[in-house]
C-alpha cells in the first residue's frame, strides 16, 4: 500500500514539474532551512529553488529547482514523504519494495526502468539506502535517486529528480541536501488542532495525518502496514457536518447506521450506549459487517452541539485486529477536546473578552451571535431580530456592528474586497485614549456578495488585534444607524494597546520588516522608514524630480511595501512599477504625529518602483482644512465632486462647475496659464481621487484647487 502510494508521488512529480514556472537559475551559494516538526524532519535547500508543501496527497514537501532559460520545459526537484511502518518490515525490504512499486508504475506507461546503483548510506546517523535509476520513453530520459531510512518505525523517502543529461550538474547540491538532513526522535503522540471546527486530538507519532474539506470536513489517521503484504490499513476518522437545525446525536447516530445496514452486507450492531465525550453527551455505536471482501469492525462516536455534528469512526478489518488497536484508538478518543465556544450562541448588551482586554456596550436592542471562526472571536449584532450576517441571502438594507479579536500574530488574511474606487484614505487617529486604524469605503463583500458601505477600526495590543467595525447594505440605512455605532465606540476600553503609528510596531503586526532609510532633505536629514516583506534595495530619494525610487532584490513571490512617505512628499501620488502605472495603492493619514503611509503590492522580481509626489513646503495642508479657515467653495460643488466619484454625474457636468468657480473668480488662473483650445485630454485618476477626498473632508480646499488648476494649466479644462 505504502509503495503504491509513493510511486504514484513520484509519478505526479514527474510530470507536474514539466510545466514549471517563470523562474529562472541563479546562484545556489545561499541555502534556506525547513523543518517538519510533525514527522520530525529538517533540511536545507538553494534559496532560490521554491519550496511546495504538502504540493499532493502523497508528498510532504516538494523543492522545485528553477528553470534554467525560458526553453527550459522540466523543473529538477527533490520530495520528502514519511509514512508509519511496522517493526516487522526491514529498510532493505521497504526499499526494494518501494522501487519494484515505481519501476511497475512506470513500466505500465510505457517506461523502461534501469537500476544503475544501489548502496547503503547513513542519512542524521541512520542507516539508509540510495538507489539510483533511469527511466525512459523515447526522447524523454530522466534520472532519480531513491533515498530511504526508518528510524522509529517511520519510514522516510526522498527522491531527487532530474533530466539525465542534467543531472551531474545538480550532484554537488544534492549531496549537500542530503547531508544537511536532520532526523530527530518523536514523541509517542502528537497533537493535532483544527481551529476552524474547535477540535484537538492526540495521534500516534507513527500514523499518518490527513484532510479533506469535500463534501464535508474528514480528518483521517491511518495506521502503519504491519508488512509489504498487508492490504488493508486500519483509518481513525473525524467527520465534522454543519446542520441547518440543533442536531441530535441519537438522530445522526441511528440515521448513519441505517446506512451501513444498507450499504455492507452482514451487518449487525452489536452495542449501542451513551457515553461522554469532551464534556457532552454522545452516542457510541460497535458493529460488524463485510464489505469489498473485508470482515470489518467499526466503533463510531456521534455528538452534536447546536448545529454541528462531530462523528468519530475506527475501522478495522478483523476482530483479532480491532482488539489490538483498541487501547490506542481509546486514548486518541480520551484526547479528543471539543472547544463549545465556535458554535454560535445568541448575543445582546455588553461585550467582554478578558483575554483580550476588551469592554464595549453594543447598542441598545441589538441583538446577534458570537462564536469562534479560525481562531478569532467574532461577536456582531443588528437592529431588531438577528440576521444570518455570514450568508448569500443578507438583504442589503440591513446595518450591522462587529467586533473581531484574536491573536495578533495569526491576523487574518482577509477575502480581498472589490471596492469602489477611489479609495478613501484610511487614517490612524485618536480614539479614545488610543491608536486605531480607521477605514471607511464601500466594498463588494466576497463571501456575502453584498455591496456594504463599512467603517472599521483596527487596535493592536501587544498579543492580540482588535476590529470594531459598522457596515450597512446602503447608504441611507448606514447614514440611519451610524450614529449608535459611535455611541458604542465612546464605551469601548482596551487593556494594553500599542502604538500603530510606530513604524516598528507596524511592521510587527503585519508582520514586515523595517527598513530605515536616511535622506537629504531642505538642508536637514530626514529618515524615512520603509516596511515591507521584500529586501529593498538601491532607494534613492530625488527631490529635483519630486519622487522616491527603488528596486527589491526577491526572485518570487508576492512583494508588499508600505512607505512612511509624508515628511518629504505630499498628495497627489503616482506609482509606476517597472515602468507601469498602478493605481491600485492606498493612502492612510496618521493624524496623530501629521505623517502619510502609502501602500501597494507587486509580483517579484520587480526592479524599479517609483513613487511620485510634492515636495512637502512649510505652507503644506495635505492632511485637512486649519481649523477656522473660511470655506473657498459652495458647498454645491462638494455634492457634485462627490456624485461625480460616485458616477452619478460625468465628466463634463463635473467641469460644468469648475468653470464657474474660475469664471466666479474663486480659483485665480495665471493669464499665462490659461487656455481657450484643448479640453480633449483624459482626466488624470488622482484628480478623481482628490474629489473623492476633499468631498469627505480629508484634504483641504487649497489641496483640491490645487489639482484644478493643474487641469487648466494642462488644457484639460478649457477657459474661455
Amino acid at each position: 500500500m505504502v509503495t503504491i502510494l509513493l510511486s504514484q508521488s513520484v509519478t505526479l512529480g514527474i510530470f507536474s514539474n514539466s510545466f514549471g514556472n517563470t523562474a529562472y537559475a541563479q546562484s545556489e551559494s545561499e541555502f534556506l532551512p525547513y523543518e517538519n516538526t510533525e514527522i520530525g524532519i529538517s533540511i536545507t535547500y538553494p534559496k532560490n529553488w521554491q519550496m511546495i508543501e504538502n504540493p499532493d496527497e502523497f508528498t510532504l514537501v516538494s523543492f522545485n529547482a528553477p528553470l534554467d532559460s525560458p526553453s527550459d520545459q522540466f523543473q529538477e526537484s527533490l520530495m520528502i514523504s514519511a509514512e508509519g511502518v511496522s517493526e516487522s518490515i526491514t529498510l532493505d525490504e521497504f526499499a526494494d519494495a518501494t522501487v519494484n512499486s515505481i519501476a511497475n508504475e512506470f513500466t505500465l506507461m510505457g517506461f523502461n526502468v534501469d537500476i544503475l546503483n544501489s548502496e547503503s548510506i547513513t542519512i542524521s546517523g541512520n542507516n539508509a539506502k540510495k538507489i539510483t535509476y533511469t527511466i525512459k520513453n523515447g526522447g524523454v530520459s530522466f534520472e532519480q535517486v531513491f533515498f530511504i531510512t526508518i528510524k522509529e518505525n517511520i519510514a522516510y523517502s526522498i527522491i531527487f529528480t532530474s533530466e539525465e543529461e542534467k543531472f551531474s550538474e545538480y550532484v554537488q547540491t544534492l549531496e549537500k541536501m542530503i547531508n544537511s538532513i536532520k532526523i530527530g526522535s518523536l514523541s509517542p503522540l502528537l497533537q493535532y488542532e483544527n481551529p476552524t471546527h474547535g477540535i484537538k486530538i492526540e495521534y500516534p507519532s507513527s500514523w499518518t495525518k490527513s484532510e479533506l474539506s469535500e463534501p464535508t470536513t474528514t480528518i483521517m489517521f491511518t495506521a502503519p502496514i504491519d508488512d509489504l503484504q498487508d492490504v488493508y490499513q486500519e483509518t481513525f476518522a473525524i467527520v465534522i457536518l454543519d446542520s441547518p437545525v440543533k442536531a441530535d446525536p441519537s438522530q445522526y447516530a441511528d440515521s448513519v447506521m441505517e446506512g451501513y445496514r444498507q450499504q455492507f452486507s452482514n451487518f449487525n450492531l452489536v452495542e449501542s450506549s451513551e457515553i461522554i465525550l469532551s464534556g457532552n453527551p454522545a452516542v457510541k455505536k460497535i458493529y460488524t459487517a463485510t464489505n469489498a471482501g473485508f470482515d470489518l469492525k467499526g466503533l463510531n462516536i456521534f455528538l452534536a452541539i447546536e448545529t454541528k455534528n462531530y462523528m468519530i469512526q475506527f475501522t478495522s478489518d478483523s476482530e483479532k485486529r480491532f482488539s489490538e488497536y483498541l487501547p490506542v484508538v481509546q486514548e486518541m478518543i480520551d484526547s479528543i477536546v471539543i472547544d463549545s465556544e465556535i458554535i454560535p450562541t445568541e448575543f445582546e448588551g455588553k461585550y467582554v473578552d478578558d483575554k483580550v482586554g476588551i469592554e464595549i456596550d453594543f447598542p441598545k436592542a441589538w441583538k446577534g451571535i458570537k462564536m469562534k471562526q479560525e481562531g478569532m472571536n467574532i461577536v456582531f449584532a443588528t437592529p431588531g431580530i438577528t440576521t444570518k450576517l455570514f450568508s448569500s441571502e443578507v438583504d442589503p438594507n440591513f446595518a450591522a456592528m462587529l467586533v473581531l479579536t484574536g491573536d495578533l500574530k495569526r491576523l487574518p488574511e482577509m477575502p480581498k474586497a472589490e471596492c469602489d474606487k477611489p479609495y478613501q484614505p484610511a487614517k490612524i487617529l485618536e480614539l479614545n485614549g488610543m491608536k486605531a486604524l480607521e477605514f471607511t469605503g464601500k466594498c463588494l463583500e466576497p463571501t456575502m456578495n453584498v455591496k456594504m458601505k463599512m467603517t472599521g477600526y483596527l487596535i493592536a495590543t501587544s498579543n492580540d488585534f482588535v476590529d470594531i467595525g459598522y457596515v450597512a447594505g446602503s447608504d441611507k440605512t448606514y447614514d440611519k444607524e451610524i450614529s449608535k455605532f459611535y455611541e458604542s465606540l465612546e464605551t469601548l476600553k482596551i487593556s494594553n494597546t500599542i502604538d500603530i503609528s510606530n513604524p516598528s510596531n507596524y511592521a510587527d503586526i503585519f508582520g514586515l520588516e523595517i527598513d530605515k532609510k536616511s535622506v537629504q532633505f531642505d538642508g536637514q536629514t530626514v529618515e524615512i522608514d520603509i516596511v515591507s516583506n521584500s529586501t529593498i534595495s538601491d532607494f534613492t530619494f530625488d527631490s529635483d524630480n519630486e519622487k522616491i525610487s527603488f528596486g527589491t532584490l526577491e526572485q518570487s513571490g508576492t512583494g508588499l511595501t508600505e512607505i512612511f512617505i509624508g515628511k518629504v512628499l505630499e498628495p497627489p501620488y503616482a506609482i509606476t512599477i517597472d515602468g507601469k502605472n498602478i493605481d491600485d495603492f492606498t493612502i492612510t493619514y496618521d493624524e496623530t504625529i501629521n505623517e502619510i503611509l502609502v501602500s501597494f503590492d507587486y509580483n517579484h522580481p520587480v526592479k524599479q518602483v517609483v513613487v511620485e509626489g510634492k515636495l512637502v513646503s512649510e505652507n503644506s495642508s495635505s492632511m485637512h482644512n486649519n481649523p477656522g479657515e473660511t470655506p473657498k467653495i459652495p458647498d454645491w460643488i462638494r455634492n457634485n465632486a462627490s456624485w461625480w466619484v460616485e458616477g452619478n454625474i460625468d465628466d463634463q457636468a463635473f467641469v460644468g462647475g469648475i468653470q464657474f468657480l474660475i469664471k466666479e473668480g474663486i480659483i485665480q488662473i495665471p493669464e499665462t496659464a490659461q487656455s481657450a483650445t484643448g479640453g480633449s485630454q483624459e482626466i488624470p485618476a488622482w484628480i478623481k481621487n482628490n474629489a473623492d477626498w476633499w468631498s469627505q473632508g480629508l484634504i483641504s480646499d487649497n489641496d483640491f484647487l490645487k489639482g484644478i488648476t493643474f487641469m487648466v494649466e494642462k488644457g484639460i479644462i478649457v477657459v474661455n
